[in-house]
C-alpha cells in the first residue's frame, strides 16, 4: 500500500498576486515529472507573460528540487522500493496527480475566466513514470474544466538505452485518449540535426525546441502581432482531435523566403505527412523590413501542403532580425498513425 503526502506549494500566500506590468494567467502549461518539469523551467527563462507555470513531480528518487522555476511547485512524496529507484512504475505517476487533483483544479481556477483561450498544455517524457503517469490524469482534470489540453509527449522509443516499447506505447495512448490534441516529439527524428552534439547538448537543444513552441504559442494569445490574432481561434485549432506536428525554418538575404520553405520542407517533428491538417498556428519572427509580398509567399508555400487548415498568424518584427525570418508552424487535427 503506497502512502502519499501532497507538500505546500512554494508561496502559498503570494499565489496569484499580479505585477501591474504583468498579463492576468489565461494560459496554464503543467510540467510533469523530471523532464515536463526541466522544461517548464527553460520556459520560465525564456520569459512569458499571461501564463501560469505548475511543476508536478515525486520527490522519492532525491531529484534537485532546488533548480526547478515555476510559479507552482507540487512535489509528491511517493515511497519507493528498492528496485523502483531507477525505473519508475507508471502508476506511481498516476498516484501523484490524483493525490494533487484539488490542488490542480484550484490552480486551474484562477486562469483568468475572461480569457478566450482557456488552454492547458501538458509535457511529460513517455514513459517515465511520473511524468508519463501523471500528463493523462492531469490532462483529464483540464479538459472536466474546459480547458483546451495539448498534450506534449516526449518519445525516446529509438534511442540507446530507451525505455521498453510497451511502456511507451501505453504512455501514448493514455496521453491521445486524454488530450484533445497530442505532439509526439520523437528524439530521432533530430538525431540527424544536431548528430555532432555530445549528448548533453542534445538533450538540451531537444527541451529548448520544446520550450520553444510552447512559448510561440502563449505569444500568439498573449503577445502583439502585426496581425491581430482572436485567442478564441487558437483554442478552436488546438482543441482539433489528433495528432500534431511542428514545421520550423529559418531563411536569410535576398531569398530568405525560399531558403525558410525549404527549410520548413525537411524539419517536421515527427516526420508525418501535414496534408490533412485541420489547423495551423503560424508563428514568423522576422525585420521590420519583411514584406507582404514576402508574408504571402510564406503562407502560400506552408497552406499549400494542408489546403484543408484552417489558420492563424502571428507576425513580430523582432530587432536585430532585417534581412532575417524565422517560422514556426503548428499543424492539428492529424489523424493518428494506423486511423
Amino acid at each position: 500500500m503506497y502512502m502519499h503526502v501532497v507538500k505546500q506549494t512554494v508561496s502559498d500566500e503570494s499565489l496569484f498576486l499580479f505585477d501591474k506590468d504583468n498579463l492576468p494567467k489565461q494560459i496554464a502549461v503543467i510540467g510533469c515529472g523530471d523532464c515536463g518539469s526541466t522544461i517548464v523551467t527553460r520556459l520560465n527563462e525564456k520569459g512569458i507573460n499571461g501564463v501560469l507555470t505548475v511543476a508536478l513531480n515525486t520527490t522519492g528518487t532525491g531529484k534537485q528540487l532546488d533548480i526547478i522555476q515555476a510559479d507552482e511547485r507540487i512535489f509528491i512524496d511517493v515511497p519507493l522500493r528498492k528496485e523502483f529507484i531507477e525505473y519508475e512504475p507508471l502508476d506511481n505517476g498516476e498516484y501523484c496527480a490524483k493525490m494533487a487533483e484539488s490542488r490542480l483544479r484550484d490552480l486551474l481556477c484562477q486562469i483568468d475566466p475572461a480569457s478566450f483561450s482557456r488552454l492547458c498544455i501538458i509535457i511529460a517524457s513517455l514513459g517515465e513514470g511520473c511524468g508519463s503517469g501523471a500528463a493523462p490524469v492531469v490532462a483529464k482534470i483540464a479538459r472536466s474544466m474546459d480547458f483546451a489540453v495539448m498534450g506534449i509527449g516526449i518519445n525516446t522509443r529509438n534511442l540507446p538505452g530507451n525505455t521498453p516499447h510497451t511502456i511507451q506505447d501505453q504512455s501514448l495512448a493514455a496521453l491521445r485518449a486524454a488530450a484533445d490534441s497530442t505532439w509526439v516529439v520523437d528524439l530521432q527524428v533530430l538525431v540527424p540535426e544536431f548528430k555532432d552534439l555530445p549528448i548533453e547538448g542534445f538533450i538540451q537543444k531537444t527541451q529548448d525546441i520544446v520550450a520553444e513552441t510552447v512559448k510561440r504559442i502563449c505569444d500568439t494569445v498573449n503577445e502583439p502581432s502585426v496581425i491581430s490574432v482572436d485567442p478564441l481561434d487558437v483554442r478552436t485549432i488546438l482543441k482539433q482531435s489528433g495528432d500534431i506536428v511542428l514545421v520550423r525554418g529559418d531563411g536569410s538575404g535576398d531569398n530568405r523566403v525560399a531558403m525558410v520553405i525549404e527549410d520548413c520542407s525537411r524539419r517536421r517533428l515527427p516526420s508525418r505527412d501535414i496534408f490533412n491538417a485541420k489547423g495551423c498556428i503560424i508563428s514568423v519572427y522576422t525585420g521590420i523590413d519583411i514584406t507582404m509580398n514576402e508574408v504571402e509567399e510564406v503562407l502560400i508555400q506552408l497552406l499549400g501542403v494542408s489546403p484543408k487548415a484552417e489558420n492563424v498568424l502571428c507576425i513580430r518584427p523582432v530587432s536585430g532580425m532585417e534581412g532575417k525570418i524565422n517560422v514556426w508552424a503548428i499543424f492539428t487535427g492529424l489523424a493518428m498513425p494506423g486511423e
